[in-house]
């Protein structure tokens, strides 16, 4: 048994007899106890809070010194493991495992989530309805209406009465 350190090994073998003869060779061996690197990096137009408002490309860059690489995979929302190095994400929460193997067999793995709204929030007044003789008023008066975002959610709010200044709802 020879242990050797990762990389290209020379062996070499000396074999004699009782005679004095003597024969020699040698084989070269790889060896790669190491697993590739990988990292991750996403292409769209980003959003807030770690969301992005554009459909997405997230690319797979893998290195392997030793025995380089053998196949690059990923699933992308439990969908079953494919091949290749680039995952086109839409609208929602996309969650991308992915994994790498060297050609000796080593492997690395790596998890993320990649988060698309393209859709803009809806809002509208349910009172005083619009056009109906409820919008003539004097004085103060109330306003009532619903906001929604069905994907990232509503982070906010503001009313103009001048199209000029905004205030934040609550």
């Amino acid at each position: 048994s020879v242990e050797s350190t990762d990389g290209v090994n020379t062996v070499e073998v000396r074999v004699y007899d009782n005679a004095g003869n003597m024969f020699s060779d040698s084989i070269e061996v790889k060896v790669d106890t190491i697993a590739p690197s990988m990292s991750t990096s996403v292409s769209g137009t980003a959003g807030l809070t770690g969301w992005y408002t554009s459909e997405t490309t997230t690319t797979i860059s893998t290195n392997d010194a030793t025995s380089d690489i053998d196949r690059i995979e990923y699933n992308q929302n439990d969908t079953g493991w494919q091949t290749g190095n680039s995952v086109v994400s839409t609208d929602g929460i996309n969650t991308i495992e992915a994994r790498v193997y060297d050609i000796a067999g080593n492997m690395a793995s790596t998890a993320m989530e990649v988060k698309v709204d393209t859709v803009r929030p809806t809002s509208k007044f349910s009172s005083p309805a619009n056009g109906s003789t409820d919008t003539l008023v004097r004085g103060t008066y109330t306003l009532d209406g619903v906001s929604a975002d069905t994907l990232s959610g509503v982070l906010g709010a503001e009313i103009s009465l001048d199209g000029k200044s905004w205030l934040p709802l609550e």
